[in-house]
C-alpha cells in the first residue's frame, strides 16, 4: 500500500515548478466599436478613456468604428484587422434591436472574440442592454482561471490594467464537483486508502498555483510595480465563488480567457462568465 501512494505522489512531484516571467503590455492604439452615431460614440469614448486612466497616461491613439461603418460580421472583422489595434472597446449585442445581455454577447461580439487575438474590453450593461456608468478607474482588478500556473499573459494584463497602488486579485478555483467525480473512481481501486488520496490530491492540486502566485508577487515587486497582489487558491464552485469575490473586492475589471487553441468557439466556463457578469467591465483575452 505505501508503495502505491509513494508512486502516486511522485507523479505530482515530478512536475517542474513554474515561476512568472513578466512582460510589460503596451497599449498604443485602441479601437472603439459601437452601433451608435458619432455624437453618442464620442460620449462612450470619453467615458472609456476616464475608466482606462491606467493606459491613458501613455496617450494611446483612439479610433472609432460607428453605426455606418459596417453591416455584417465580416465587415466588422475586416475593419478591425485593417486597424490592427492593441485593444478593442465595445459592448454586447451590437446591431441587435432586442438586447438580451444575460443570454449571450451577441453575434458580432461573439465572432469578434474568436476571429482575432486582440483583447476586447466589454463595457457593462443593464438587463435591457443599456450601457451602465463605468467605475472611476481600475483600482481593483481580478484575474480568474482554472489553470493559473504559468499563465503569464493573464497576469501581465492584470498587472497592466491595475492602477498604481491598486489591487490585483489572482484567482484559481479547482472545481470541487469534478474533484469528487475523480475521487469516486479512486474509491473503486482495491486497497487504496481513499482519505489519504483525497488529502494528497487536494494538497498537490493547490500547491503549484499557490507557489506561482508567490512568484508573481515577487516578480511584479522587482519590476517596480506599486500594486498590491492578493490571491484566492481553493476548491469550490467556480461561478458562485467568482461572484462572491467580485463583491468582496469591489472589482472594477474582470479578466479571463475566452479562447482555447483546441476550440473553435468560446469555452463553456468563459461563456457562463460573460453571461453572468454583465454589470462588471470584462477584459476578454
Amino acid at each position: 500500500m505505501p508503495d502505491k501512494i509513494d508512486a502516486f505522489e511522485s507523479i505530482f512531484k515530478s512536475a517542474d515548478k513554474l515561476s512568472m516571467v513578466y512582460d510589460h503590455i503596451d497599449v498604443r492604439s485602441v479601437l472603439l466599436v459601437t452601433d451608435r452615431n458619432a455624437a453618442v460614440s464620442d460620449q462612450i469614448r470619453e467615458s472609456a478613456q476616464r475608466f482606462l486612466s491606467v493606459i491613458e497616461r501613455e496617450k494611446p491613439s483612439w479610433e472609432t468604428i460607428g453605426d455606418e461603418s459596417y453591416q455584417t460580421v465580416d465587415d466588422l472583422i475586416g475593419l478591425v484587422k485593417k486597424h490592427g489595434p492593441d485593444l478593442i472597446v465595445t459592448y454586447r449585442h451590437l446591431h441587435e434591436t432586442h438586447r438580451r445581455p444575460r443570454m449571450s454577447l451577441g453575434v458580432f461580439l461573439d465572432e469578434l472574440t474568436q476571429a482575432t487575438t486582440i483583447p476586447v474590453l466589454v463595457l457593462p450593461t443593464d438587463e435591457d442592454g443599456h450601457l451602465l456608468d463605468l467605475p472611476p478607474s481600475t483600482t481593483s482588478v481580478m484575474v480568474v482561471t482554472d489553470h493559473l500556473t504559468g499563465d503569464n499573459e493573464l497576469v501581465d494584463y492584470g498587472a497592466r490594467f491595475t492602477v498604481a497602488k491598486g489591487t490585483l486579485v489572482l484567482v484559481h478555483i479547482e472545481d470541487d464537483a469534478t474533484f469528487e467525480t475523480y475521487l469516486a473512481e479512486f474509491e473503486k481501486i482495491p486497497d487504496l486508502e481513499t482519505d489519504l488520496v483525497r488529502n494528497l490530491l487536494r494538497e498537490r492540486l493547490l500547491k503549484a498555483p499557490s507557489e506561482y502566485v508567490q512568484s508573481c508577487i515577487e516578480v511584479l515587486r522587482k519590476a517596480g510595480l506599486t500594486i498590491r497582489v492578493e490571491s484566492k487558491v481553493a476548491f469550490g464552485h467556480r461561478i458562485n465563488d467568482y461572484e462572491q469575490l467580485l463583491n468582496e473586492h469591489s472589482v472594477e475589471l474582470l479578466i479571463f480567457h475566452t479562447r482555447e487553441d483546441t476550440e473553435l468557439a468560446m469555452g463553456g466556463m468563459a461563456y457562463l462568465m460573460t453571461a453572468r457578469f454583465t454589470k462588471t467591465p470584462l477584459l476578454l483575452l
